[in-house]
């Protein structure tokens, strides 16, 4: 299979928002096959997931997307975000990705504007 991203400057932002994506999935499909009334299979079994999603949100909020793949990568995951939340506060690794997402964008669009006024 030919990677067509392999040369994107957010290809790691882009996989790690896919992955934690992914890991957010795996730990809703868990919960929903679970038959016991108190998720005890569940929670067994998604406790990884949770802390390899948090890891890579950690890593992905410490980055700024450089490319309109990387902005939109994050700006999906944000719905997930807090849908995972919805029912409690908002946790800190959410509003940190968030921050980190909205830095992303004023910088993305900051570049995108100095780039166009010094074009001929």
């Amino acid at each position: 299979m030919i990677d067509r991203n392999a040369n994107n400057p957010d290809r790691e932002l882009v996989t790690q928002c896919v992955e934690i994506a992914g890991h957010f999935g795996a730990n809703n499909g868990a919960f929903k096959v679970d038959p016991d009334e108190n998720n005890q299979f569940a929670e067994k079994v998604t406790d990884r997931h949770w802390k390899v999603a948090r890891r890579l949100m950690a890593q992905v909020s410490a980055q700024k997307a450089k490319t309109s793949l990387g902005v939109l990568a994050q700006a999906r995951l944000i719905p997930m975000l807090l849908d995972e939340d919805e029912g409690c506060s908002v946790n800190e690794d959410t509003i940190a990705f968030i921050r980190s997402f909205v830095d992303s964008v004023r910088s993305f669009i900051e570049t995108q504007n100095t780039a166009s006024q010094k074009a001929p």
